[in-house]
This record gives structure tokens, C-alpha cells and sequence, in this order.
């Protein structure tokens, strides 16, 4: 203990004492062949200054004297790496930094000569501590150490803080934020990459060259579209790249990876590599590539990595977010370069569709002319009979009607090629729109709706275009009374201090919300609205919108579905607004113009006229169908037409008549309520109309399964092939594409319905064929389940139900869910061979709780899937196995037996000899004990004996045995036994 308390207070052990690296190392460091000698005799400032070091958990270091000693402690180990430590305890500071010494080298002789503190924070100093040049930060301080004496300064002390991570992300940082914020609205991906360059080269300490790389379209090469800190068209970034191929750069291993693929020994690569800010070029790269959420190759970009700084996991999280940013901004500028192609194209589709129906309105006006004239020219004879009378009535209803279309589509690309010319002149706007609207009023009391107008005389006159002005109160009408079944509409003109306004208010179905912004969109209709019909084109609000800005005005909608919807003009008063070259003076009293009677025309078609089957049949010219007449005559089939428009609806009634019992529907919703009235042998639908169309209405007859097998032949004006195989993949059983001839419609209505006929014929028959085929099935003694490819029950004969469906009903459902357990066992496999071999199978198996039987199967495929014939054969298996199960006892028997007699035969002579042998008077009494025992033992191997001979012959008929009796005789076999190795048996009483 002495001995120990003397080495403690030793000075070269107490000074150098503690649990740590450093101080380990300076005890064991030979001090007295440094500059520094024995440490007895150092200065006292120098011994503490070592204890403070040692002490502390901050990074320190000591330089002594003129010399610079250094000493440093466990903190500051990691500042000099693996190259410097531990060689520099106990050395020259100069040769120990001889690459900073020029730098650090004159703060240290300051320190020591003039006493004079420096301190630096952030300062980049390049250390060899790791086998290369390494890029350096660090906060520190050198402090002067006092000597011994007075006024002299002994050595340097340096505390340092390493903050090169510090340094190096918010150099990073600032790099991804300035890639991510860098030319915000990039309109091409080729700018994306030239930015996103120009910020790479802002950095190039940490990335001394890149290449930025694009896909082309065929996505075979790639092209180089934005580099920084090297030239392109250099063998180490040329113009293009294969992204099939690794060399130079592994592209194609990028690609198949999908991530960062890191590329060393750029020097066995390339004769040239652009160095950068450093002397040293880099001698790593990577290449990532860009991931822009296609399953196509995007781009990627090269980057040269810091050859001042080792590759880790930070600098390869750094370039990965970089590529990302990236990566993000040209998937935005490609997705921005999409929709704005899109919209390009969509605005020159637009113009192309405006110019068509210019061109077309112009077209079709010559026919309708020549059409028009005619019509009118033969409905003025006074010769014409009444059938032909109401043919040229409906022809010229619909001549109207095309008209009026065609002057909508010829406004309409007038106004798109600014071609439009308005001439303003000053009206009575109230009296013009009263006019207007009163033209309705029958037609609204035919509908039974009430046609309020509104119209106060205005304080002045308002400048408008006349024949534009009707357009828009006679679209807004016909709009409303379109759309209201119950109530009535409101025609409003109201003035305002420097306003008028227009309001057209109805009670009818309403527009949804979200369809609101749409409804002056050009050809939008809104699907599932109801209406009086299905016909339109969707430029009749577009059309008024645009008519109502010619007129320097707004016009605004306000609706609420089910209560009704309000259209609001408001024009403004006066003519400062307008062009003074287009306005002219007074005009005339205002007039009903000539198209308000197409506007009622059309309106009054959409009225159902309970009337409309009462007009005469139209005589059929053809020869062949007027021979049909009379087969037909005798049994009429009953034809459903479903049509909106109210002249188609006439039209083919009329057609039809002579050949067929015709009724009529609006609409689809209206079909069903008549057909499950009166089902008809077929139904003639019209593909467009309100509330429920041609398509719902086959669709919903298609699911009903008491009139899923009704005939129905589609007729729409939409002609193409692909616009009939749409139809016929819906369910219809033909289509006819509008217009089309008599004939061709007659015949096509018989075809369909002979086809019906002999499918009806054939389903019955199939129908019979099952009944009997099921009657067999539930008459045989066998269970019979039939399972679709699904593995579905789609049949169980009464055997079957009763052995296996224990109270469930099993119809649509799976086999495998029923009867979890047969999965695994030979049922799943036989059972799955069947279905995909199509082979024929028969096994027995077993199934366990809760049906606890044995089955014999017998399985065929089937078209559906396959038929499944079992038995419950348990009875027969358990007999089967009471049967083997007695031969096993009999052959034991019979062994037994033949056991007994081979014993039997040695025990006899044994027996002889033992009494002989007892007969002899010289024997022994010890030898007399033992020839006793021996006999009880052989008694009870004879009894033994004498019993396995009986198990043969008794075992098909036991006998009743008392057993205690039997167990004496066992316990007193094994009696002697026990008894030689200090054992004795007890019995039981309860045995007795």
C-alpha cells in the first residue's frame, strides 16, 4: 500500500494520470527524449496547462515552446485522422502539419513572441490526415501559455471545434434550395436542365463538372442538354449517350437499378477530367438517373464528386436530392409542355369543328331550299289527299327544324370568325319581348303550364339588334319550357337606374351545382337531366352568351334542382357602349319574327298527343310487304316504339301499322312502366332521349330476368361500325342508324322477331330437355351436386342435399368455403384434375366433422364446370374393416394355438422328470425346496399354456370368467420373481 501511495505521487505518473486514450499514451511516451526533458523539471504553467487538457472533454491542444511541442487530448484525436495520430504526441507541430504550416505557422510564433490571441471561426484548412488533401472547417483559438518566469510566454494553447459538417450542409442546403426555387415557371424541360446547371455551377467545390441528360422519345439514346464546369462533346459527356450500354457511363445499369450508381477511378475511364476549383481532378463521379413517375427512361445527370472530400452516406443523400429536384421540375415542365400541346391542339380542333359547320351550314342550306320549296309548292294544292297533307306537314316540320339548326351553327362560326355584324337601333324592349314571348301561350295551355309575362313600357328606348335579341328570347324560352313539366315560366322585363334586364324564370327540374359553370359551354348537354326531349346540339345558351356580349351586356344563371332555374340579360342603357359605326336609328314597331314559329313547332312536338295513333297507316309500296299484310293479320305482334320526338314517334307508328299492334313511349322510364303492363314482342328504342335513354332502358330490361329475353332493336342517328358493335355489345338484338327506308325497317322488325320465335322454341326445348334430365337426377339413388368453373353449386338432388348440406342451402355457393376441410385432401386434388384435364375420376375418401363419413365419388367434366355422383358408403367401410379386423384375431388365434401345443410338449416331460425326480428317497431337503418350487413354477407355465390354447378356440364365443380367479393366477405366475428381488404383489379387494 506504501509502495503504491509513493508511485502515485510521482510527478510523471500523477501528471499524465486519467482513464482515457491520451492519457495513456503520454505515460507511456518517452518525455525525456524530447525537446521537453524530464517532466520534473517542466514549468509549472506547462503541468497544468497538460492537466487541463487532460481533463477536458472539449477538443485541446498544446504547442511548448520555441519548438512547438504538442500534447493534445481525446477530443481533439479525431481532428488529425488516422495518417497523424498517434505520431504526433511529443513532436514538432511543423512536422506534423507541413501542409498548413504556412498558414498556421506565423499565428503560433505571434502567440508565442507578442503574447497575442487569434481566434478564427469557419476557417477552411486542408489536412493530409487520411491519405488525401481533405477539405477542412474549423472554429478555434491559440492562447498564450505563461512560462515560469515572469512577462515570457511558454507555449501555445489551441482549442478547436470541427465544424466542416456544419459548413458542408448549409453549402448543400442552399444548392437544393436554389435548384428547387431557380427560374420558377420553366416552360421546356431543356430549360429546366440549362437552370438547373447554371445553379450546379454555382457549386462547384462539391461538384466540379455535370451533365444533364434527357431521353429522346423512342427511348433508345439520350441527349445531352445542359452541362457545368465541362464542355460538351467531350469523350467524358458527349452529345448523346445509349441508355442499352455501360461505357462510358453505366447508364444502362442505372436504369435497370434505378438508382444512384456510384463510378470510381475516373482516370481508367477518361484521358481528361475537368479538375475544377481544386488542383487535384476528381477522381469520382456518379450518375443518377431521374425518376419522373413513367414506366419509360426520363434522363439522368453525371456529376464529378469533391476530390477534397471522401464519398459517404451524406454526400450520396446530398446528390439524390439534388437529381430528385431535378427530376421534379422537368416532370413538371414536360407535364406543362403536355397541356399546353393539349390545349394547342384542342384550340385547333376548335377552330377546325367552328369552320366545319361554317362550311357545312352553308352546305346544307341549298338542299334545304330546294327541299323547302317544293314542300311548300305541294301543301298549297287543294288537290292533295289528307294522308298525303299530313306527310308534307311532317316533312316541312322538320325541314324547319334542320333550318333552324343550321342558322344556329352558321351564327355561331360567324361569331368565331368575328364575321358577325350587328346593327343597333333603338326598340321598345318591352313591347319587342312581350310579342316575343306570347307567340307560346298556346303552347304553354296545351302543356297546362301558365306562361306569366312581365313587361313594364321602360323609360327610354334600348339600343339592341333586333334579330339577335329574338334569338335570345326564344332559346331562353324554348330552354325553359324544355325543362318544366309543372308550374309555370316568368317573363320579366325590369329596369334599373342604368340597367334593363331580361328574366327568364321557370318552376322546372333544376341544374346541379357543379353543372352550373357548364351550361354556356359550346355542345355540352347534362347527362341525366330530365326533359321533354333528348334533341339539341348544346349551342343554344352558348349561342345567346355570346349574342348578349355583342351587345356589350352579361347574362347570369341562378338554380336550385327541383325548384327551378332563372337566366338573367342585363343589358345596359344607352349606346356609349356600343360601336357608333353599327347603330342606327328608331326603328320600326317592333314585329313577330318569321322563326318564332319553328320555336313553337318544335315546342308543341315534345307534347305527348294522346291523339298521335290515330292518324292513318302509311301505304307500303313494296310488294313483298304488302303480301306480308295479310299473313300478318292473323296474329299481330305487339311492337313497343320508344322515341322522344313526337313526328319519329307518328312516323314509325304509321310504318309500322299495317304489319304490327304498335304502342308508343316518351321516354325509357315510361317503356318499362308499359312493358311491365303489357309485355310486347319487341321493343324499338331510340338510342337518345330524356330521364332514362335507349342504353339505360336495354340495360334495365337486360336485368330483369322475367324480360331479360325481350327482342330490342336500337335506332339512332349515331351511324359508324363502331357506334353498332357498341350497341350490339350492349344487349340489342339489331341496329338501325338513321335515316332508313321503310323496307328496311319492316323486314328488320320481322327478322328480329322470327329470331325470337325460334329462340323461344329452342329455350323451351332446352328448358324440357333439363326438366327431364333433372327429374332423372332426383329420382336416382345416388346424391349428384354439379359445380360451375367457379366452383359454385349450381345443382344438389335431394340425396345430395340430405347427405351433405346439413339444413344450409348451398346454391351459389363455394364448395371450398362450405367444406373448408376437403381442401388438402384427395377431393381438392381429383376434384381440380377433373377441371383443368378434363378427365373423368372416381375415389373414396374420407371427410371428417361434422359429416364424419366415407364417400364414393365419381366426378365428370362439364361444359359449366363438372358433375360430382356420390355415396355414403361408411357402413360398408366399417364392415370392412370389423371383418379384417376379426381375420387379424383369428390368425393371432391360430398362432397362439400353435405356440401352445410346441409348449406343451416339453412342459410334459419336464413335468414326468420332476416326479420322477421327487420320488427319490436320497434326496436332499434343501433339494427337495427347490424340486418344489421348481413344479409350482412349471403348474403355472402349463396353466399359461392352457390358456393361450383356449384363446383360439373361444375367442368367436367369450365365456364369462370370474376375475379374480384370473388374476391369482397371473399375480402368483410373477409371485416367485417378485419375491427374489424384495417385492410382493398386492390385489386389490375391490378386484375380488
Amino acid at each position: 500500500m506504501e509502495e503504491q501511495t509513493e508511485l502515485l505521487e510521482r510527478p510523471e505518473i500523477s501528471l499524465f494520470s486519467g482513464p482515457g486514450e491520451m492519457a495513456r499514451l503520454m505515460r507511456d511516451l518517452d518525455v525525456h527524449n524530447t525537446d521537453l526533458g524530464d517532466p520534473d523539471l517542466w514549468p509549472r504553467s506547462l503541468r497544468v496547462a497538460v492537466r487541463l487538457l487532460l481533463g477536458s472533454g472539449y477538443p485541446m491542444y498544446i504547442a511548448w515552446g520555441p519548438t512547438f511541442i504538442q500534447f493534445y487530448n481525446d477530443a481533439y484525436r479525431p481532428i488529425l485522422g488516422k495518417l497523424k495520430h498517434p505520431a504526433a504526441l511529443g513532436t514538432r507541430s511543423p512536422e506534423t502539419f507541413p501542409e498548413l504550416w504556412e498558414f498556421i505557422g506565423p499565428m503560433f510564433t505571434r502567440v508565442l513572441q507578442s503574447g497575442q490571441e487569434t481566434t478564427l471561426h469557419g476557417q477552411a484548412l486542408f489536412l493530409n490526415r487520411n491519405g488525401y488533401m481533405e477539405e477542412c472547417y474549423y472554429d478555434f483559438s491559440y492562447s498564450p501559455i505563461p512560462s515560469d518566469d515572469l512577462g515570457e510566454v511558454g507555449g501555445v494553447f489551441v482549442t478547436c471545434s470541427e465544424v466542416t459538417n456544419q459548413v458542408f450542409e448549409q453549402r448543400r442546403l442552399k444548392m437544393i434550395r436554389d435548384l428547387g426555387s431557380s427560374d420558377a415557371q420553366p416552360r421546356t424541360a431543356e430549360e429546366v436542365c440549362r437552370s438547373a446547371a447554371e445553379v450546379l455551377a454555382q457549386n462547384p467545390l462539391d461538384i466540379p463538372f455535370a451533365a444533364i441528360y434527357l431521353v429522346d422519345e423512342p427511348a433508345t439514346m439520350a441527349k445531352l442538354h445542359a452541362v457545368s464546369g465541362v464542355a460538351g462533346g467531350e469523350p467524358i459527356c458527349p452529345e448523346k449517350l445509349s441508355i442499352a450500354a455501360d461505357e462510358p457511363w453505366p447508364v444502362c445499369a442505372a436504369f435497370a437499378a434505378g438508382t444512384l450508381q456510384h463510378v470510381p477511378n475516373l482516370q481508367s475511364r477518361f484521358a481528361q477530367i475537368p479538375a475544377g476549383p481544386w488542383p487535384e481532378a476528381p477522381k469520382e463521379a456518379v450518375l443518377i438517373p431521374f425518376s419522373g413517375g413513367s414506366p419509360k427512361p426520363v434522363g439522368f445527370i453525371i456529376m464529378g464528386l469533391n476530390a477534397r472530400k471522401q464519398f459517404d452516406d451524406a454526400m450520396e443523400q446530398f446528390l439524390v436530392r439534388g437529381a430528385q429536384v431535378i427530376a421534379g421540375r422537368v416532370a413538371s415542365a414536360r407535364a406543362f409542355e403536355d397541356a399546353r400541346r393539349r390545349m394547342e391542339s384542342l384550340a385547333e380542333l376548335d377552330r377546325a369543328k367552328t369552320v366545319f359547320f361554317s362550311n357545312i351550314s352553308h352546305e346544307f342550306r341549298t338542299p334545304l331550299t330546294l327541299i323547302a320549296g317544293p314542300l311548300e309548292d305541294l301543301a298549297s294544292s287543294s288537290l292533295l289527299a289528307e294522308a298525303d297533307r299530313e306527310r308534307i306537314d311532317l316533312a316541312q316540320r322538320n325541314v324547319i327544324r334542320l333550318q333552324r339548326l343550321v342558322n344556329n351553327l352558321l351564327d355561331f362560326s360567324r361569331i368565331e370568325a368575328g364575321r358577325v355584324t350587328a346593327a343597333f337601333e333603338r326598340v321598345d324592349l318591352s313591347l319587342l319581348t312581350a310579342e316575343l314571348a306570347s307567340g307560346f301561350q298556346s303552347t304553354f295551355d296545351k302543356a297546362g303550364l301558365r306562361l306569366l309575362i312581365k313587361a313594364q313600357p321602360l323609360s327610354e328606348p334600348i339600343y339592341v339588334d333586333r334579330d339577335m335579341w329574338e334569338k335570345i328570347v326564344l332559346n331562353l324560352l324554348s330552354n325553359a319550357f324544355k325543362f318544366t313539366f309543372t308550374g309555370s315560366v316568368t317573363v320579366e322585363i325590369a329596369e334599373n337606374a342604368e340597367t334593363v334586364e331580361l328574366r327568364v324564370k321557370d318552376s322546372g327540374v333544376g341544374i346541379p351545382p357543379s353543372e352550373l359553370p357548364k351550361v354556356f359551354q359550346r355542345f355540352y348537354r347534362i347527362e341525366g337531366t330530365r326533359g321533354r326531349s333528348y334533341e339539341g346540339t348544346g349551342i343554344g345558351l352558348a349561342l345567346v352568351q355570346e349574342l348578349v356580349r355583342i351587345h356589350g351586356g352579361a347574362i347570369h344563371v341562378a338554380s336550385t334542382p327541383g325548384q327551378g332555374t332563372q337566366f338573367t340579360v342585363t343589358l345596359r342603357k344607352g349606346a356609349q357602349h356600343l360601336d357608333p359605326e353599327k347603330i342606327r336609328g328608331f326603328g320600326a314597331h317592333a314585329s313577330v319574327c318569321s322563326r318564332l314559329d319553328g320555336f313553337v313547332m318544335e315546342a308543341l312536338r315534345w307534347i305527348d298527343d294522346p291523339t298521335e295513333s290515330s292518324h292513318p297507316p302509311i301505304t307500303v309500296a313494296d310488294a313483298s310487304l304488302r303480301s306480308a299484310v295479310s299473313v300478318l293479320q292473323e296474329k299481330r305482334p305487339h311492337v313497343l316504339v320508344v322515341d322522344d320526338n313526337a313526328d319519329m314517334r307518328h312516323y314509325l307508328t304509321r310504318l309500322l301499322e299495317p304489319f304490327f299492334h304498335v304502342d308508343t313511349a316518351l321516354n325509357g322510364e315510361d317503356a318499362m312502366r308499359k312493358i311491365h303492363s303489357a309485355r310486347p314482342d319487341l321493343v324499338l328504342a331510340d338510342a337518345m332521349m330524356p330521364v332514362m335513354d335507349g342504353y339505360a332502358l336495354l340495360d334495365k330490361i337486360r336485368s330483369t330476368p322475367e324480360i331479360a329475353s325481350l327482342p330490342i332493336i336500337m335506332v339512332s342517328a349515331r351511324a359508324g361500325a363502331e357506334m353498332e358493335i357498341e350497341g350490339r355489345q350492349a344487349g340489342a338484338d339489331d341496329y338501325i342508324t338513321k335515316p332508313f327506308s321503310a323496307r328496311e325497317l319492316v323486314g328488320r322488325v320481322r327478322s328480329a322477331l322470327k329470331i325470337a320465335e325460334v329462340r323461344a322454341c329452342s329455350e323451351e326445348a332446352i328448358r324440357a330437355s333439363e326438366n327431364h334430365a333433372r327429374q332423372i337426377l332426383e329420382r336416382t339413388t345416388d346424391a349428384v351436386f354439379v359445380l360451375d368453373r367457379e366452383w359454385r353449386f349450381t345443382y344438389l338432388n335431394p340425396n345430395a342435399v340430405e347427405l351433405i348440406a346439413n339444413g344450409r342451402d348451398l346454391a351459389g355457393k363455394t364448395i371450398w368455403t362450405e367444406f373448408p376441410d376437403a381442401m388438402g385432401r384427395e377431393f381438392w386434388h381429383q376434384y381440380h384434375r377433373v377441371m383443368l384435364e378434363r378427365v373423368s375420376v372416381e375415389f373414396q375418401e374420407y371427410y371428417p366433422d361434422p359429416l364424419d363419413k366415407w364417400f364414393e365419388v365419381h366426378a365428370y367434366p362439364t361444359d359449366q364446370g363438372i358433375a360430382v355422383f356420390f355415396r355414403d358408403i361408411t357402413l360398408k367401410v366399417k364392415a370392412e374393416a370389423a371383418l379384417r379386423q376379426s381375420e387379424k384375431l383369428a390368425a393371432v388365434g391360430r398362432l397362439a394355438s400353435s405356440i401352445a401345443h410346441e409348449i406343451n410338449n416339453p412342459l410334459e416331460a419336464i413335468t414326468n422328470l420332476m416326479y420322477l425326480m421327487e420320488g427319490d428317497p436320497n434326496m436332499q431337503p434343501r433339494t427337495r425346496e427347490f424340486l418344489s418350487a421348481a413344479q409350482s413354477e412349471l403348474a403355472r407355465v402349463s396353466h399359461i399354456a392352457t390358456q393361450t390354447l383356449s384363446f383360439h378356440h373361444n375367442s368367436a364365443h367369450p365365456l364369462q370368467v370370474r376375475l379374480a380367479e384370473v388374476t391369482d393366477s397371473v399375480v402368483s405366475l410373477f409371485a416367485t420373481r417378485l419375491a427374489g428381488q424384495s417385492h410382493e404383489p398386492e390385489v386389490s379387494e375391490q378386484v375380488r
